[in-house]
């Protein structure tokens, strides 16, 4: 592969045309339509690794000269800080040479900083549009504002359909892959990004490997078909989706119509997304299943009793309402995966065993949620066909393969009348092992996870142990027997003539789809003044982040607080979501100092106890004189620091709780999720719409909060500013 270091009127001379796959519509691209999957691929971090930056460009240089059968790649490259109000974006021209190493491509993309140059209107022929464009960001840099860039070419804009975004964390990169469905379909647009990560991967572990080696790396070589079928097969599992690829597996006839090996014919890949889109639409009529996973959380009744139909009364042990804050997160479609990683000989069966004996220990687990007469309830099964599957692949991996598996459309994962509990093995070797748990989020949170694993080894060690069951039922009904009128004067006293505090929306109406994106920095707190706890820090701080952005000195949020104090039994160990949602209120006008500040949301803080499973809309409509329905703009998530799971299974077999894997909710929630680390470190992380812009940036805002913190931290005696 050789990069074109050409200056730009060399560009014109040889006639730079940008690579097509698949071939464009004739009518405008409509944002409207993008679509997007993501993946986070772990990257070295050692001296003399390359440049995420640099990968990324070879990877999709890759990618994009096996669908478009040309060794000549060229694609709209979009690094670094933006310039004054612009996104430069350049021509990234790369001729792939097979017998060159991967190490020497990267040497040249590393160091050769005119490799790549802004474009101009004269740069392409002016009936040209960039299709492509990779953009790669650090995680530092607020990129909403500039995704998806704009084009200049020909002397006139063009948004792009396919657009690859990389924002690198340093020790991984995440990778958005966002996309015009009209033109490629999702799942067709799914085993790209599958290939992408497939060929990063491959470039990290061998960098002397030649690029021959990469561009003959098809799905359909006899040593790898097995195993690719294998992730598709799991990746559909995930989806939904029945689609063209799988008619063609089944049906010899069928030419395949995505080769890896740069042999895909265009029009194929048109007719498969054209084929799969209609498909959809059939699969969506009434004939289609309750179970589908194309299935969505819907209000109707109609939906109501297509959901509920599946479930047989002999089957039901319980039902009872879900919380209010059950139904937030289900209507978000809000969940995520725990990860397990093993290491050492692990038996399978033992291994499936012992999650049925889990499913069976935890009410929560094996629960389904329907909607009775417009309310989310929650239903417990007697009996579950166990949702368990293996996958091997000894090319990935296993966490990185289980991130990839769980970048998925929110929207389809958790669909009313089916279990949402999934396990599913990833296996690359005999002692390498990573078990997915996949749940929706109305059926835990972080406290879940040691029980999880703690019953799920001693499960495996010994089946026969007995272990106390939990039913989360009883909490539920707890929580209902909380919503009092003495809870409901409290918080009436507490928000008399206050109204929640909203950060002005900067940004113009957007007609893009809307996606929750993440933002993080940390902080390090040495120490706390006498009495503070770090979440009343934190709360405090954001307040005042607040009240700067909006000139307020009256602030109101919510937070997420804890309710396993509760009289229940076995509280402290149940699976299930023991959280609520409650209003934070507070008035500066009553402090003069930071100390002052800390100690009156302290204060407030011990003050709620009592009442903190007041339930969000009860409170609003029993407490205050908001609008019917309102809700806070911003919401505070504060875990403490989490024991590390670290588990002796027996036989050199050890089980370690690795990760647990967000799958974003489609809420315009404004989230600040702050995580106490090892050392005094204060881990921040703004989750937000990408139609939410602040004047000044997502970034602005958590480099106020960091500020503030740091300032409450080393000066709480300082007056507060006026």
């Amino acid at each position: 592969m050789q990069v074109d270091l050409s200056p730009q009127n060399h560009h014109q001379e040889q006639s730079l045309y940008p690579s097509v796959f698949p071939p464009l519509p004739n009518e405008p691209y409509d944002a409207c339509r993008t679509e997007k999957h993501s993946s986070v691929i772990r990257i070295k971090t050692a001296e003399e690794t390359a440049s995420i930056s640099s990968i990324l460009q070879l990877a999709w240089a890759i990618v994009v000269a096996a669908y478009t059968d040309s060794n000549d790649v060229v694609f709209g490259f979009c690094g670094g800080k933006p310039t004054g109000s612009s996104n430069p974006v350049s021509a990234a021209h790369l001729n792939i040479q097979p017998e060159q190493t991967v190490a020497k491509v990267l040497k040249l993309l590393s160091t050769q900083d005119d490799a790549m140059s802004p474009l101009s209107g004269s740069d392409l022929p002016a009936s040209s549009v960039f299709p492509n464009i990779l953009v790669v960001k650090n995680d530092i840099e607020d990129w909403t504002s500039t995704s998806p860039p704009m084009v200049l070419t020909g002397g006139h804009f063009d948004t792009c359909p396919f657009l690859l975004t990389g924002v690198d964390q340093q020790t991984e990169v995440h990778v958005h892959f966002h996309f015009d469905p009209e033109i490629l379909s999702s799942t067709l647009s799914q085993i790209v990004m599958d290939q992408l990560v497939h060929v990063v991967n491959c470039i990290q572990t061998n960098p002397e490997v030649q690029l021959k080696a990469l561009l003959d790396m098809s799905p359909n070589r006899p040593q790898q078909t097995q195993a690719w079928n294998s992730r598709l097969q799991l990746r559909r599992q995930e989806l939904g989706v029945h689609n063209v690829i799988t008619k063609s597996e089944e049906s010899p006839n069928t030419q395949s119509v995505c080769d890896w090996d740069g042999k895909s014919d265009h029009s194929q890949l048109s007719a498969a997304a054209w084929t799969e889109r209609n498909e959809e639409n059939v699969s969506k009529g009434e004939g289609t299943p309750p179970t589908s996973r194309n299935s969505s959380i819907s209000p109707s009744e109609t939906n109501f009793k297509q959901d509920f139909a599946v479930l047989a009364p002999e089957t039901m042990s319980e039902t009872f309402p879900c919380t209010q804050t059950q139904q937030w997160l289900l209507n978000n479609h809000e969940g995520g995966c725990f990860v397990l990683s093993f290491s050492g000989l692990l038996d399978h069966s033992k291994l499936e065993s012992a999650c049925r004996l889990l499913m069976e220990s935890h009410t929560a687990l094996r629960s389904v949620f329907t909607r009775v007469d417009g309310t989310l309830v929650q239903t417990v099964l007697k009996q579950v066909d166990l949702p368990f599957t293996v996958h091997s692949d000894a090319s990935q991996d296993p966490i990185s393969v289980a991130r990839n598996l769980c970048a998925v459309n929110p929207e389809n994962t958790f669909p009313l009348g089916t279990l949402p509990l999934c396990f599913t093995l990833i296996t690359k070797s005999r002692d390498d092992h990573a078990l997915m748990i996949q749940l929706s989020h109305a059926q835990y949170d972080s406290v879940c996870q040691g029980t999880l694993v703690s019953d799920l080894c001693q499960f495996y060690r010994d089946p026969t142990t007995p272990i106390n069951t939990t039913n989360y039922a009883l909490l539920a009904h707890e929580v209902t027997k909380q919503q009092t009128p003495e809870a409901f004067d409290f918080w009436s006293n507490l928000l008399l003539g206050s109204s929640i505090t909203e950060i002005p929306n900067t940004a113009p109406q957007m007609q893009s789809k809307n996606t929750i994106l993440r933002c993080s920095t940390k902080v390090t707190i040495q120490s706390l003044p006498s009495g503070i706890t770090m979440a009343s820090m934190v709360k405090a701080a954001w307040s005042n982040v607040l009240r700067q952005e909006t000139g307020d000195d009256d602030i109101v949020f919510a937070q997420l607080v804890n309710l396993r104090s509760m009289d229940v039994p076995d509280v402290h160990r149940t699976v299930g979501l023991c959280s609520n949602r409650v209003p934070v209120r507070v008035q500066y006008g009553q402090c003069k100092t930071a100390l002052d500040l800390l100690h009156a949301v302290e204060d407030q803080h011990t003050q709620t106890i009592p009442f903190k499973a007041a339930e969000w809309e009860n409170i609003v409509t029993y407490s205050t004189g908001w609008a019917a329905g309102s809700k806070p703009q911003s919401l505070v998530i504060h875990q403490d620091i989490l024991p590390k799971t670290d588990v002796h299974m027996g036989d050199n077999l050890r089980c370690q709780f690795t990760d647990c894997i967000h799958i974003e909710p489609t809420d315009d929630f404004l989230k600040l999720y702050s995580e106490e680390l090892q050392g005094g470190l204060l881990k921040l992380t703004l989750a937000y719409s990408s139609h939410f812009v602040p004047k000044s940036g997502i970034n602005g805002l958590l480099g106020k909060l960091r500020n503030t913190l740091m300032h409450f931290t080393d000066a709480p005696e300082s007056l507060l500013d006026l």
